[in-house]
Protein backbone atom coordinates (compact mmCIF):
# COMPACT_ATOMS: atom_id res chain seq x y z
CA UNK A 1 0.00 0.00 0.00
CA UNK A 2 2.83 2.13 0.47
CA UNK A 3 3.25 2.41 -3.31
CA UNK A 4 -0.66 3.51 -3.92
CA UNK A 5 -0.05 6.26 -1.37
CA UNK A 6 3.19 7.73 -3.01
CA UNK A 7 0.76 6.84 -6.53
CA UNK A 8 -1.11 9.43 -5.36
CA UNK A 9 1.61 11.87 -4.18
CA UNK A 10 2.77 11.32 -7.94
CA UNK A 11 -0.36 12.31 -9.07
CA UNK A 12 -0.68 15.69 -7.14
CA UNK A 13 3.02 16.62 -8.33
CA UNK A 14 2.89 15.89 -11.72
CA UNK A 15 -0.35 18.39 -11.86
CA UNK A 16 1.56 20.77 -10.13
CA UNK A 17 4.69 20.81 -12.19
CA UNK A 18 2.13 20.78 -15.51
CA UNK A 19 3.22 17.39 -17.04
CA UNK A 20 -0.50 16.38 -16.70
CA UNK A 21 -3.97 18.73 -16.58
CA UNK A 22 -6.09 19.10 -13.64
CA UNK A 23 -8.96 16.83 -14.75
CA UNK A 24 -6.57 13.77 -15.52
CA UNK A 25 -5.11 14.42 -12.33
CA UNK A 26 -8.66 14.30 -10.86
CA UNK A 27 -10.24 11.22 -12.83
CA UNK A 28 -6.93 8.86 -11.85
CA UNK A 29 -7.23 10.07 -8.39
CA UNK A 30 -11.00 9.62 -8.62
CA UNK A 31 -9.83 6.08 -9.62
CA UNK A 32 -7.90 5.06 -7.07
CA UNK A 33 -10.27 6.11 -4.32
CA UNK A 34 -12.75 4.03 -5.72
CA UNK A 35 -10.77 1.03 -5.63
CA UNK A 36 -9.47 1.59 -2.52
CA UNK A 37 -13.59 1.98 -1.60
CA UNK A 38 -13.59 -1.38 -2.34
CA UNK A 39 -10.96 -3.47 -0.81
CA UNK A 40 -10.75 -5.41 2.54
CA UNK A 41 -9.83 -3.56 5.36
CA UNK A 42 -9.10 -4.42 9.08
CA UNK A 43 -10.03 -2.35 11.66
CA UNK A 44 -9.70 0.17 9.18
CA UNK A 45 -5.92 -0.65 8.12
CA UNK A 46 -5.57 -1.93 3.90
CA UNK A 47 -3.55 -4.85 4.23
CA UNK A 48 -0.29 -4.65 2.63
CA UNK A 49 -0.94 -6.51 -0.44
CA UNK A 50 -3.77 -7.34 -2.80
CA UNK A 51 -4.08 -8.95 -5.89
CA UNK A 52 -4.28 -6.02 -8.67
CA UNK A 53 -6.71 -7.67 -10.80
CA UNK A 54 -8.76 -9.39 -8.44
CA UNK A 55 -8.76 -6.57 -5.47
CA UNK A 56 -8.29 -9.89 -3.17
CA UNK A 57 -5.59 -9.53 -0.38
CA UNK A 58 -2.72 -11.74 -0.62
CA UNK A 59 -1.47 -10.91 2.86
CA UNK A 60 -2.47 -11.45 6.37
CA UNK A 61 -0.34 -8.42 7.24
CA UNK A 62 -0.86 -5.05 8.21
CA UNK A 63 1.83 -2.99 8.40
CA UNK A 64 2.76 0.53 10.71
CA UNK A 65 4.97 1.80 8.28
CA UNK A 66 2.96 1.18 4.87
CA UNK A 67 -0.11 2.39 6.15
CA UNK A 68 1.01 5.49 7.18
CA UNK A 69 2.59 6.01 3.55
CA UNK A 70 -1.16 5.53 2.28
CA UNK A 71 -2.89 7.70 4.67
CA UNK A 72 0.24 10.39 4.24
CA UNK A 73 -1.04 10.20 0.21
CA UNK A 74 -4.43 10.26 1.29
CA UNK A 75 -3.74 13.72 3.38
CA UNK A 76 -1.86 15.12 0.44
CA UNK A 77 -4.54 14.76 -1.96
CA UNK A 78 -7.22 16.05 0.88
CA UNK A 79 -5.40 19.60 0.87
CA UNK A 80 -5.16 19.82 -2.88
CA UNK A 81 -8.16 18.46 -4.50
CA UNK A 82 -11.17 19.50 -2.44
CA UNK A 83 -13.75 17.60 -4.56
CA UNK A 84 -12.24 14.27 -3.27
CA UNK A 85 -11.55 15.88 0.74
CA UNK A 86 -14.75 13.97 1.73
CA UNK A 87 -14.22 10.44 0.38
CA UNK A 88 -10.34 11.03 2.34
CA UNK A 89 -11.69 11.91 5.24
CA UNK A 90 -13.84 8.79 5.75
CA UNK A 91 -10.37 6.33 4.93
CA UNK A 92 -8.44 8.61 7.43
CA UNK A 93 -10.49 8.73 10.28
CA UNK A 94 -11.52 4.98 9.90
CA UNK A 95 -7.47 4.22 10.76
CA UNK A 96 -6.60 4.62 14.65
CA UNK A 97 -2.85 4.36 14.72
CA UNK A 98 -3.03 3.98 18.35
CA UNK A 99 -3.69 0.32 17.35
CA UNK A 100 0.08 0.23 16.97
CA UNK A 101 1.72 2.06 19.88
CA UNK A 102 2.88 0.04 22.79
CA UNK A 103 2.62 2.30 25.47
CA UNK A 104 4.89 -0.29 28.10
CA UNK A 105 8.08 0.74 25.61
CA UNK A 106 5.92 3.91 24.22
CA UNK A 107 7.31 2.83 20.57
CA UNK A 108 5.22 1.81 17.22
CA UNK A 109 4.92 -1.98 16.65
CA UNK A 110 5.86 -2.93 12.96
CA UNK A 111 2.06 -4.55 12.27
CA UNK A 112 -0.26 -6.98 13.10
CA UNK A 113 -1.19 -10.65 11.84
CA UNK A 114 -4.41 -10.77 11.49
CA UNK A 115 -4.13 -14.66 11.09
CA UNK A 116 -2.47 -15.48 13.88
CA UNK A 117 -4.22 -12.97 15.57
CA UNK A 118 -0.80 -11.09 17.38
CA UNK A 119 1.48 -8.01 17.17
CA UNK A 120 4.60 -8.30 15.40
CA UNK A 121 7.58 -9.37 17.41
CA UNK A 122 9.76 -6.11 17.23
CA UNK A 123 9.02 -1.91 17.16
CA UNK A 124 10.54 0.61 15.71
CA UNK A 125 13.10 2.36 18.08
CA UNK A 126 14.80 4.66 16.03
CA UNK A 127 13.90 8.27 15.40
CA UNK A 128 16.44 8.53 12.00
CA UNK A 129 14.02 5.85 9.39
CA UNK A 130 10.93 5.94 7.25
CA UNK A 131 8.86 4.79 10.05
CA UNK A 132 8.89 8.35 11.67
CA UNK A 133 6.29 9.88 9.49
CA UNK A 134 3.52 7.41 10.91
CA UNK A 135 4.44 8.24 14.43
CA UNK A 136 4.23 12.07 13.50
CA UNK A 137 0.90 10.79 11.54
CA UNK A 138 -0.70 9.41 15.06
CA UNK A 139 0.66 11.93 17.24
CA UNK A 140 -1.31 14.69 15.21
CA UNK A 141 -3.95 12.80 15.14
CA UNK A 142 -4.22 12.36 18.61
CA UNK A 143 -3.80 8.67 18.59
CA UNK A 144 -0.39 8.45 20.27
CA UNK A 145 1.19 10.88 22.80
CA UNK A 146 3.51 13.18 22.13
CA UNK A 147 6.15 11.73 24.21
CA UNK A 148 6.28 8.76 21.39
CA UNK A 149 8.46 11.13 19.85
CA UNK A 150 10.96 11.39 22.00
CA UNK A 151 11.04 7.69 23.41
CA UNK A 152 12.87 7.00 19.77
CA UNK A 153 16.42 6.65 20.03
CA UNK A 154 18.53 9.42 18.15
CA UNK A 155 21.86 7.19 18.86
CA UNK A 156 22.74 4.04 20.16
CA UNK A 157 23.80 3.41 23.79
CA UNK A 158 27.50 3.44 24.05
CA UNK A 159 27.05 -0.35 25.38
CA UNK A 160 26.28 -1.78 22.08
CA UNK A 161 29.34 -3.09 21.03
CA UNK A 162 28.78 -4.24 17.78
CA UNK A 163 28.88 -0.07 16.78
CA UNK A 164 31.65 0.86 14.91
CA UNK A 165 32.13 3.93 16.67
CA UNK A 166 30.39 5.06 20.22
CA UNK A 167 28.30 8.01 19.95
CA UNK A 168 29.38 11.74 21.35
CA UNK A 169 27.67 14.17 23.43
CA UNK A 170 25.07 11.47 24.48
CA UNK A 171 23.95 13.60 27.26
CA UNK A 172 19.94 13.74 28.43
CA UNK A 173 18.33 16.58 26.55
CA UNK A 174 14.61 18.25 27.38
CA UNK A 175 12.47 19.62 25.20
CA UNK A 176 9.03 20.93 25.65
CA UNK A 177 9.08 19.03 28.99
CA UNK A 178 10.17 15.89 27.20
CA UNK A 179 13.66 14.50 28.00
CA UNK A 180 15.65 12.06 25.98
CA UNK A 181 19.21 10.75 24.41
CA UNK A 182 20.83 13.04 22.08
CA UNK A 183 24.17 12.52 20.73
CA UNK A 184 25.80 12.04 17.42
CA UNK A 185 28.17 10.29 15.07
CA UNK A 186 31.32 11.77 13.34
CA UNK A 187 32.36 10.61 9.89
CA UNK A 188 35.01 12.26 7.89
CA UNK A 189 34.25 15.99 10.21
CA UNK A 190 30.18 15.68 9.48
CA UNK A 191 28.03 14.83 12.23
CA UNK A 192 25.00 12.78 11.98
CA UNK A 193 22.34 10.59 13.65
CA UNK A 194 22.40 7.27 12.04
CA UNK A 195 19.39 5.55 9.94
CA UNK A 196 19.02 1.98 11.41
CA UNK A 197 20.53 0.34 8.17
CA UNK A 198 22.55 3.28 6.98
CA UNK A 199 20.60 3.63 4.14
CA UNK A 200 19.75 6.88 2.28
CA UNK A 201 15.90 5.19 1.77
CA UNK A 202 15.30 5.17 5.64
CA UNK A 203 16.59 8.79 5.67
CA UNK A 204 15.27 10.64 3.16
CA UNK A 205 11.47 8.64 2.39
CA UNK A 206 9.73 10.68 5.12
CA UNK A 207 10.76 13.89 3.14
Amino acid sequence: VTNIGLYLIDIVAARELGLIDPDEARARLSRTLNTLERLETWQGFFFNYYDTTSLERTSHFISFVDSAWLSAGLMVIRNSVPELAERCTRLIAREDYGFFYDPVEQLMMHGYYVNLPGRSEYSYGLLYTESRLGSLIAIGKGEAPAEHWYRMARTFPRDFDWQSQSPKGRTIKTVNGHTFFGGYYVWKGLRYVPSWGGSMFEALMPV
